[in-house]
């Protein structure tokens, strides 16, 4: 078979060619539509009923996820009601309405109040509180009496310092795709350049849809940026190393075929990139730069044996690299398939993906590299002379004549690692992408320090009586749940249907949990909710109580807000809010508590996504290793690629616990990479030993003669990784540094794994022939 594939792609190496760049065109045309979606819904889906509970609370209640927020804050002397202000956020609320897409908009300065009015029988209406515009000073000393009288109006559309305040646009909940969010976003920054503060304020974005834009955004523009310098660089360092165009250009052009395949195929089933399916163009990346350094390299061997003759030279080489090329991608795509076990979505799709990508690199690399370098000259190789041939082969040797100092030196390194790796914690953040000095973040801040903060976790109150959440036990529990949540660490704010009926039966809007004493006596309260009930049944969406009570009254909400304080901290909050609401409504008592929202769904869904994606990569490690052995026909060997494989793994377990950093998504997907490399270059090494085995029959040898061939190709494959991720380290964004850096240390790990604990294993344990 592989005879014939070699005859094929030399002899229609022209045929081959066009066809492998007319595919690449058309798949490059369709990879230009691909699709980013970074929110933590997109973990959860497929996870749990998590996911499901969620959507069917927002669409019962509020899509708190669709509100963008427009902060603005005093920079002069004047505070945020000043007059001059509260025009300007008339003015821009008028304007908003006519966005397409927003729904709904508040502020501060069109806030609507209810109204008894003189009539009998008496009625309620909700009306403006200013009632005309310009606003005057009058008003503005009016409704600081109405925010000093109303709490809770000192959180969401004001801070209690009168220094910050927030106009919020409820963006239509069916945009929720990035690119369509951005149409709106883009729209109101226009409108706020057309249309500025009143000198002596600012105003920033914030909001979950906000962020989730600017972060693909500025994401893609990274890309753009450094993924350019990154392929020049790789080409330099191509150049340097080869000095030949062969050894430059074809691997970019052959990995190049193979990722725009791949994408393209992505988009073509309707699939998007995620947190975890980011990383697959540079995984592909990676493992397909590593085969065309093997490809060529071996390219580069035979010409001398064929005497010359480029054409026979590329036909033995694609003969023997075919063969390898083919064990190492598949065994990788065997391994990432097996995340189609995965309780996620998201990993499963990762899974098929990464799979997908490993069989199109082997097309291209193959196909491209075996029909397209006949017509180049080799690149060079160094001779043992060299520098870079001289060390990898005084390595081999010594290798050779100290395997079980190698393996222990080895094997403490690694064993150390492990130890400081099972002290890593799992914690990740919402927002973990910017840094300190970034705007984003220090306007999200801003919300936290002065507002009401934007990450929700949600109570859904579900009650057997339509009338048993209005019961007054019930009504003091709930306002109790409150009270003891403002307590805990990290919670910003608090609301229910019970601080808004009671705002109307004091007559003031929607005072918070700690505001008024609720009436000591059952009768005055019965009589107080009863009044709140006769009001909302009139005016109760300007009041905003559909979006806290169900029109059937057997489901209610409450609202926590609470900062971005990391999943593990969040995990310690949610099992307290867990318990006490289990203590207040138990078993029996007519009322079912369930915890939702986009914090608590973040919390689960990203501490279920590490933990599936760490134990289903052991999982496709263990069936690699399987691999490995059905295909070499030996357990055993097996067994000796195991250890190197996973050494990268441990390593940079411990670097983490070194470095303080924790086990995030974005750390945790470098070990799809780390297991990319180690499958790779250990399927080369073992390929390449065993040819030499049966050349020499001398296991001491054969691994030196390993070391000279493929130990430089491996060498040479970790330099050009290593040059390439170095320009990321430059990015500015701290999860695109941070992944940079711990694939560098894979690299370090994966050089130890293949050169060091490989070879050792190898002189120790490997059978013998009977004549060596």
């Amino acid at each position: 078979m592989f005879d014939r594939l070699a005859n094929l792609l030399t002899r229609r190496a022209p045929f081959v060619a066009l066809l492998l760049l007319s595919l690449t065109a058309l798949a490059a045309v369709q990879a230009t539509q691909i699709q980013f979606e970074f929110s933590p819904q997109a973990l959860m889906r497929g996870e749990d009923e998590s996911y499901q509970q969620l959507q069917d609370f927002k669409q019962t209640f509020a899509y708190e996820d669709s509100v963008l927020m427009i902060i603005v804050e005093a920079t002069g002397d004047a505070n945020v009601l000043d007059h001059r202000l509260l025009n300007w956020q008339a003015h821009v609320a008028e304007q908003l309405r006519a966005v397409p897409h927003v729904d709904e908009v508040a502020t501060l300065a069109t806030i609507e109040i209810p109204r008894r009015t003189l009539e009998f029988p008496p009625s309620v209406t909700a009306r403006p509180f200013i009632a005309e515009f310009p606003a005057d000073e009058t008003d503005s000393r009016r409704l600081r009496r109405l925010v000093d009288e109303s709490p809770l109006l000192a959180g969401t559309l004001v801070s209690s310092d009168l220094q910050v305040a927030a106009l919020l646009a409820f963006i239509d909940p069916e945009l929720q795709r990035v690119r369509e969010l951005s149409v709106v976003i883009d729209d109101v920054q226009q409108l706020l350049q057309s249309s500025p503060p009143p000198t002596g304020y600012r105003t920033s974005l914030s909001g979950l849809p906000f962020i989730r834009t600017d972060t693909i955004k500025n994401l893609q523009q990274d890309q753009q940026r450094l993924l350019p310098i990154a392929a020049i660089l790789y080409l330099l360092t191509l150049a340097i190393i080869f000095r030949r165009v062969s050894g430059s250009l074809l691997p970019l052009l052959a990995v190049g075929m193979g990722l725009a395949w791949t994408i393209g195929a992505v988009v073509a089933v309707g699939a998007t990139f995620n947190l975890v399916s980011n990383v697959l163009p540079i995984l592909l990346i990676v493992v397909g730069v590593s085969n065309c350094v093997h490809v060529l390299d071996e390219y580069a061997e035979q010409l001398p044996l064929a005497r010359g003759d480029r054409i026979a030279a590329a036909r033995n080489t694609v003969r023997h690299m075919s063969r390898s090329c083919l064990l190492t991608l598949f065994t990788t795509a065997v391994g990432f398939a097996c995340l189609g076990t995965a309780q996620s979505d998201v990993l499963r799709e990762f899974g098929w993906q990464a799979a997908l990508g490993m069989g199109f690199m082997y097309v291209t690399i193959i196909g491209g590299l075996g029909s397209l370098m006949q017509y180049f000259r080799p690149p060079r190789r160094s001779t043992r002379g060299a520098p870079l041939g001289h060390v990898t082969a005084a390595a081999g040797r010594v290798i050779d004549r100290h395997p079980r100092i190698t393996l222990t030196f080895s094997g403490l390194l690694i064993a150390a690692s492990v130890w400081l790796g099972l002290h890593v914690p799992v914690d990740s953040f919402m927002i973990e992408t910017y840094d300190d000095d970034h705007p984003t973040l220090q306007t999200l801040r801003l919300v936290d320090n002065k507002l009401s903060g934007l990450l929700p976790i949600e109570v859904r109150l579900h009650a057997d009586d339509p009338e048993r959440l209005l019961d007054p036990d019930v009504f003091r529990k709930v306002r109790q749940f409150e009270e003891h949540a403002l307590q805990e660490d990290g919670v910003l704010f608090a609301r229910s249907y019970a601080d808004v009926l009671q705002s109307i039966s004091t007559g003031t809007p929607s005072p918070t949990a700690a505001d008024d004493e609720l009436p000591v006596s059952d009768e005055e309260l019965t009589r107080d909710i009863r009044l709140g009930v006769w009001v909302v049944n009139r005016v109760g969406a300007t009041l905003g109580y559909p979006n806290f009570m169900t029109e059937d009254g057997r489901d209610g909400r409450i609202l926590i807000k609470v900062q971005d304080i990391g999943t593990l901290r969040l995990k310690k909050l949610i099992n307290q809010l867990e318990a006490e609401l289990l203590q207040a409504f138990p078993p029996g008592s007519g009322v079912t508590p369930t915890l939702t929202g986009d914090a608590y769904l973040n919390t689960i869904a990203m501490n279920a996504v590490i933990h599936d994606l760490f134990y289903s990569l052991l999982t496709a490690s263990l069936i690699i290793f399987a691999t490995i052995a059905l295909i070499f026909r030996s357990l055993r060997t097996g067994l000796i690629a195991a250890i190197p494989n996973l050494t990268p793994l441990a390593l940079t377990l411990g670097y983490m616990r070194l470095r303080g950093y924790d086990m995030n998504v974005g750390n945790v997907i470098v070990f799809t990479i780390s297991l990319g490399i180690a499958v790779d270059d250990s399927i080369h090494f073992l390929f390449r030993f065993r040819e030499e085995m049966k050349r020499t029959g001398c296991v001491e040898e054969a691994v030196v003669r390993t070391f000279e061939g493929t130990g430089r190709a491996i060498v040479i494959t970790s330099i050009l990784i290593v040059a390439g991720l170095a320009v990321l380290l430059f990015s500015d964004f701290v999860p695109t540094r941070r992944f940079a850096e711990l694939t560098c240390v894979t690299m370090v790990g994966a050089l130890i794994g293949v050169l060091l604990l490989l070879p050792a294993c190898l002189v120790l344990f490997w059978k013998r022939p009977p004549t060596s």
